[in-house]
């Protein structure tokens, strides 16, 4: 649910702010004193930047999750480039005239501060503020992000704060003091910051889910992956169908998938998930946990495996089986594409080379996962048969 991601990043932000919120105060207690114009001057360094970013991780925000990252392209269609402006303007100069502003301006005037007042940027300053704005939705629009300008603006967020302020000191301060400023630049950040970044990009994004993954998502995230009509596709490890369903759909009646698994109840589910559907190219295969394959050799195009082989990371002798008969199902040209959530390392890079892939390296994506989207890499192998044949 959206409402349970936006309390856990506001749980999540609460003693990353708690420190950056501390390092204004040390700041304070630094600069304490500096001319009126000096702080200005630096306030106006600081918020402008701050909207830059702020307005940068909006749109980036909203893009990535109304379109998802797949190689580039959205999950369904363009995204729509004046949508993403009003999000990301709105979202950075409204949220961040709150953040630097207005609450600051709260704390002075509870502090009684003689030369308290409203430095609103995007009036003020127009011709500064507004530009950057525009500059991070652009950014965001070819090419989105989060991590960097999310945590950037953070601390921009509560320096630009501090200097709103300590324009308005003109008065040495007590502990009292630092106490109402160190909370006020705490809540400047933590809810504007928040908000800004995650709660009000995600207010018009309907929420993705299993369905709409099984309806459209998993069949463009496959399609991006080189699945094509008419292919044979074998989903190791398979569990409930989350892309056993997609790509049925995406082979169509030409092509064939086989869904391994050892569970049998997800495999019953799976089964009666693809006869609602309709599908009737889906191969159930129950192992029992034996590694052995009813599969014909160099029948398969693409082998899927997606959050299996850490199950068998303890265990070499299995894990190689598990390759050996990967290698056997594919054909000449097939693929081995690899989500290794769990693996810590890429340790296993080297280990499936061994085995006669060739690595063809990594891509990131948006993907599905118990559940819920997320981002990750999917690593592709590619059948080496001769030189296999050679090295045995």
């Amino acid at each position: 649910m959206i409402l349970n991601q936006i309390l856990r990043e506001l749980r999540i932000h609460a003693p990353f702010t708690l420190a950056g919120a501390a390092t204004g105060i040390a700041i304070l207690a630094v600069f304490q004193g500096m001319p009126d114009r000096l702080s200005y001057g630096t306030f106006y360094i600081l918020h402008p930047l701050h909207v830059f970013l702020s307005a940068l991780v909006t749109a980036s925000v909203f893009k990535l999750h109304k379109c998802g990252r797949l190689s580039g392209r959205c999950f369904s269609g363009k995204c729509n480039f004046w949508i993403l402006f009003i999000i990301g303007y709105a979202g950075s100069i409204g949220i961040a005239t709150i953040s630097d502003s207005l609450i600051p301006y709260a704390g002075e005037v509870l502090l009684n501060m003689p030369k308290r007042g409203i430095h609103i940027g995007f009036i003020e300053k127009w011709w500064l503020v507004n530009p950057l704005a525009l500059a991070g939705i652009a950014v965001a629009y070819f090419k989105p992000t989060t991590k960097f300008p999310h945590f950037g603006h953070v601390l921009l967020s509560t320096w630009a704060s501090l200097f709103h302020i300590l324009m308005s000191t003109g008065q040495s301060l007590n502990l009292f003091s630092y106490l109402v400023i160190l909370f006020f630049l705490f809540l400047a950040v933590w809810l504007p910051c928040c908000v800004s970044d995650i709660v009000f990009p995600l207010l018009f994004i309907r929420e993705k889910n299993a369905i709409s993954w099984l309806r459209a998502d998993g069949e463009n995230f496959l399609k991006t992956l080189g699945i094509k009509e008419g292919q044979g596709i074998l989903d190791f490890g398979c569990g409930g169908g989350n892309y056993t369903i997609p790509a049925a759909r995406v082979v169509g009646k030409k092509g064939k998938v086989y869904a391994v698994d050892k569970n049998g109840n997800a495999l019953k589910k799976l089964l009666e998930k693809a006869n609602a559907e309709g599908l009737k190219n889906i191969e159930i295969i129950n192992t029992g946990g034996e590694i052995n394959l009813p599969v014909e050799k160099e029948s398969m195009d693409t082998v899927l495996l997606f959050d299996v082989l850490h199950s068998y990371y303890s265990n070499p002798e299995s894990r190689g089986k598990i390759l050996n008969e990967v290698y056997r199902v594919l054909n000449n040209k097939g693929r081995m594409l690899l989500f290794p959530k769990h693996m810590e390392s890429e340790n296993f890079i080297e280990e499936i080379r061994k085995e006669g892939f060739s690595y063809k390296g990594k891509v990131l994506k948006t993907l599905m996962h118990n559940k819920s989207y997320e981002e990750n890499y999917i690593y592709i192998f590619q059948k080496k048969g001769i030189e296999k044949e050679l090295m045995e």
